[in-house]
């Protein structure tokens, strides 16, 4: 599991590498809080489960990321 922020024209580009789905899924939401809070502390408050669908698994992320993201 790794992902690195790549220079690019759009707002923001990431490449993440992961053995699993999961682990991508995984990655996901720590790109989205690295994007959302930086290096300020978090701390969790309420737990969630997120249902997702798509035609591809391209779909199931773009959809997951946009669920983190608040819907």
């Amino acid at each position: 599991m790794s992902y690195r922020f790549v220079a690019h024209t759009a707002d923001v580009l990431v490449e993440i590498r992961a053995a699993t789905f999961g682990e991508l899924l995984t990655d996901c939401v720590s790109v989205v809080r690295d994007l959302v809070a930086g290096d300020s502390p978090v701390a969790a408050r309420e737990r969630r489960q997120i249902a997702v669908t798509g035609d591809q698994p391209q779909e199931v992320v773009l959809n997951f990321v946009r669920e983190l993201l608040g819907g």
